[in-house]
């Protein structure tokens, strides 16, 4: 099976961690010592690129190439491009690039990832969602080594700051297509990095609790929204702070083994009152969507529906999908539990599927109250 590197340790698809055994190391250290000066600049700064590599890039490190040799030594092989107009390889193995990588400074390290970071924005252009965040990874890495290296310098700060943002955005765009694992690495990742950006911290520090209570890591998101909540206030940011109070509320009512909905009605119609004011509509779509529960509890679906078409018409001025899917969500099993009559209802939910287009979650909650309704007729 293909081999990657895990925690320090290699993982192959089809065995548990293994180690590199000296051997392999010694072989491997002694064809690098073997390679011509050109040779092996051309392969520690392939290495850092990564596994597959393109021609441009490594023209941008380094100025004397040597392809041709590195292929006939088969030490890398030819690879499909992502770029037009310029070629790609890819390094036979693994472990090679990984020997390659090894073998360059850190300081070396931190340079060429900077620099290549810089190409790679060049050569995408208008690209930079696809490459967000491949572009942070390498600005990560810059930073990390530069950190190791000696004293945080203003340089440092801003790479860390880029790095951040660009592995954050990735993270919340993970997050939007309901992709949990990846977003809460992701978003780790760029926290850790926006030490001093308050402002941007504290929203990745709320899609992060959510997250991972989303996954089920319920202590962590519980813990992660208390120090949202703490932060929000001290600096006096409203909307974080209502977020978080609102959040809260839901969370309170999901493992309540009796709920009621009233604390919530109350938060709820609160957050809506600032929300209005800070025109932020995709706090008032959560704040609709959350005042529908106190109605539902009570069997008050007509209410509940006044209350959830609130908030399915500013997820949509917001352009949120996923806050749209889960208005909707709510949207159709108070239909499906409400007085509306089945065919109203059926029109409705056809509406909605037209709608949803390759949103699945969406599509799955209409279906489900679809199938009610056909069954009811």
């Amino acid at each position: 099976g293909s081999l990657r590197r895990e925690n320090g340790g290699w993982v192959s698809d089809n065995m548990g961690a293994i180690t590199v055994p000296p051997t392999i190391q010694a072989l491997l250290a002694a064809r690098l010592d073997r390679l011509t000066p050109s040779e092996r600049a051309t392969l520690e700064r392939a290495a850092v690129i990564g596994t597959l590599f393109h021609r441009g890039a490594l023209n941008e490190l380094s100025d004397d190439v040597e392809l041709g040799s590195l292929t006939a030594k088969q030490l890398v092989q030819p690879a499909p491009s992502s770029f037009p107009e310029d070629e790609a390889f890819r390094f036979r193995h693994v472990l090679i690039r990984d020997a390659a990588y090894q073998s360059v400074p850190k300081a070396t390290r931190a340079d060429l990832h900077e620099r290549y970071a810089a190409w790679l924005r060049r050569a995408i252009g208008e690209r930079t969602a696809e490459f967000e965040e491949i572009i942070g990874y390498h600005l990560e890495q810059s930073v990390r080594h530069r950190e190791q290296l000696g004293p945080t310098t203003e340089r440092t700060r801003a790479l860390a700051v880029q790095a951040g943002e660009l592995l954050g955005a990735a993270g919340r765009r993970a997050f939007s297509r309901d992709d949990m694992p990846a977003a809460i690495k992701l978003l780790d990742r760029a926290i850790a990095l926006l030490t001093d950006q308050r402002s941007a911290r504290l929203e990745l520090l709320r899609e992060l609790s959510s997250a991972s209570w989303a996954v089920g890591e319920l202590a962590r998101a519980e813990s992660l929204l208390d120090g949202l909540l703490e932060a929000a206030t001290a600096v006096g940011d409203r909307r974080i702070e209502w977020y978080a109070l609102l959040e809260r509320e839901i969370r309170r009512n999901m493992t309540d083994p009796n709920p009621t909905g009233e604390d919530l009605q109350g938060v709820a119609e609160g957050a809506i009152r600032v929300f209005e004011e800070l025109g932020d509509s995709v706090g008032l779509a959560r704040a609709w969507r959350s005042l529908a529960w106190a109605p539902r509890c009570r069997g008050h679906f007509a209410i509940a529906e006044d209350a959830v078409e609130r908030a399915l018409h500013y997820s949509r001025l917001a352009g949120d999908s996923q806050e749209e899917a889960r208005s909707v969500d709510v949207l159709c099993s108070t239909l499906l539990y409400g007085p509306t009559p089945a065919g109203e209802a059926i029109r409705r939910c056809r509406e909605l599927m037209e709608r949803a287009g390759e949103n699945r979650l969406m599509e799955a909650s209409i279906a489900t109250s679809l199938a009610g309704f056909l069954g009811m007729e």
